[in-house]
């Protein structure tokens, strides 16, 4: 199996830690620390992105998400008993959880970082991170219908190109779920002059995919890319998002 292949699939669903908390007894036992709790869901979606790459077909080596869960447990030294539950006390508490999932967000992004970076891609070839957002949205716990809204300045000509991890799950409510970009400037009207990247679709499949829109900049006025993650066309505001968005950057290259 290739290291680099595992590292395009280091994000599985933040949900994933929801459903194994479906096994939890209710009885009274260890509930682990953020601390600790951490660097075992790092391990738990690595374990998940090595079990998604193992051939299927291959008679000598088959590998599931429950064996490699079972030995992620034991690096730790605890038990499924003990995840399960502390996964089921920091779901109800919603600020907790949203923390322990950015602190996860960030360590796999290095993780990845770091492998993109040992690539050696000629230098013409390299993208520059340009900005990136450490913070996991979960929806609705951050905003009902939330379009998760990003800012940032961009004067620079050339391709800059967003990627972002998101799940859109398969009883979320918005009609026409989309990335939506564009570069800005003032133009003294209410809006803004906006010239648009191309639309990218979102998939409410229930997974959690990489999705990537690219656009370039040549007018000199330009002075931000705006836009919204998860942008919808729903007539009214009676309606749920349910999602999560996760691992946010921006690239640049001439």
């Amino acid at each position: 199996m290739q290291v680099r292949k595992a590292a395009a699939l280091l994000f599985v669903s933040a949900g994933l830690a929801i459903l194994l908390c479906s096994s939890c007894t209710g009885k009274r036992t260890t509930i682990l620390p953020q601390k600790k709790l951490i660097p075992v869901l790092v391990d738990i979606h690595l374990a998940d992105g090595i079990a998604m790459v193992v051939p299927y077909s291959s008679s000598k080596l088959k590998l599931d998400s429950t064996q490699l869960y079972h030995a992620v447990f034991e690096k730790h030294h605890i038990t499924r008993v003990i995840f399960d539950s502390s996964m089921a006390y920091y779901l109800r508490k919603p600020d907790k959880m949203i923390a322990i999932y950015s602190e996860v967000n960030t360590i796999l992004s290095k993780m990845e970082s770091d492998l993109e970076t040992d690539k050696g891609q000629p230098e013409t070839e390299k993208k520059i991170t340009v900005w990136q957002e450490n913070k996991t949205f979960i929806l609705p716990q951050m905003g009902n219908i939330n379009k998760v809204e990003i800012s940032l300045p961009a004067s620079k000509p050339g391709t800059y190109t967003l990627s972002a991890r998101i799940r859109l799950f398969e009883d979320d409510q918005t009609v026409a779920p989309r990335i939506t970009l564009f570069f800005w400037f003032d133009n003294g009207t209410p809006k803004g002059f906006r010239e648009y990247f191309r639309s990218n679709p979102l998939s409410k499949d229930g997974k959690t995919n990489t999705y990537t829109v690219s656009g370039t900049l040549v007018n000199p006025k330009v002075t931000h890319i705006k836009g919204y993650l998860i942008d919808h066309s729903n007539p009214d505001t009676l309606f749920t998002k349910h999602a999560i968005v996760s691992d946010i950057k921006v690239y640049f290259s001439e």
